[in-house]
């Protein structure tokens, strides 16, 4: 009798990071040109600019899809939970998620931040530690090469823990300034609330 147990554990991986959906405690409310978007699970909250489409994460609805970027959300041992999907719908575009993970040791993980939540082929990675409004967290800026397509797309990424979750914002986009999505992430990143 054959061993089918290494492609049996290959497809529950591959399915377990092929369907993500955004968790159905969340919801957006639009409040002054702005969107208030909360999860009730995680007491996740975070506010965007009027011009951002939400919707679940896939090929057909995701803005600067990117297998290799997608596939890194599921790197990282522990429960997940997709806490929003969006972009812009105007120029200049960007396109951004949230998730948690909820894990035993989130400032071990912390330390590991590029290791843990990265993808492999990740290039031109820079790694800091900033305060922003008040609270801090590990940005890292990264660039993926879409070999298919011919095109890289520069990433911004913000990660944070409370109690025992680990909180990960990615802005990415193909908009050549980096300052701008620089600006952009940040003003929205300093909205996050989390916690009780």
């Amino acid at each position: 009798m054959k061993n089918y147990f290494p492609f049996i554990l290959f497809t529950s991986l591959l399915a377990s990071c092929s369907v993500l959906k955004v968790s159905p405690r969340t919801s957006i409310q639009d409040s002054d040109g702005l969107q208030r978007v909360e999860n009730k699970t995680t007491h996740f909250s975070i506010v965007f600019y009027s011009d951002y489409r939400f919707h679940n994460i896939s090929r057909d609805q995701t803005l600067n899809w990117d297998e290799t970027f997608i596939k890194s959300l599921c790197r990282a041992k522990g429960e997940r939970t997709i806490l929003f999907c969006g972009h812009t719908v105007m120029e200049p575009y960007c396109s951004t998620v949230g998730v948690s993970y909820s894990m035993d040791n989130p400032d071990q993980m912390m330390s590991s931040i590029q290791k843990t939540f990265l993808s492999p082929q990740a290039t031109d990675v820079e790694d800091r530690t900033q305060l922003i409004g008040n609270k801090n967290f590990h940005v890292i800026s990264h660039n993926l090469k879409n070999a298919q397509l011919k095109i890289t797309y520069q990433f911004l990424e913000f990660f944070t823990a409370s109690a025992n979750t680990i909180y990960r914002v990615s802005f990415w986009t193909l908009e050549e300034d980096k300052n701008w999505l620089g600006a952009e992430a940040q003003g929205i990143i300093k909205t996050i609330s989390m916690g009780n």
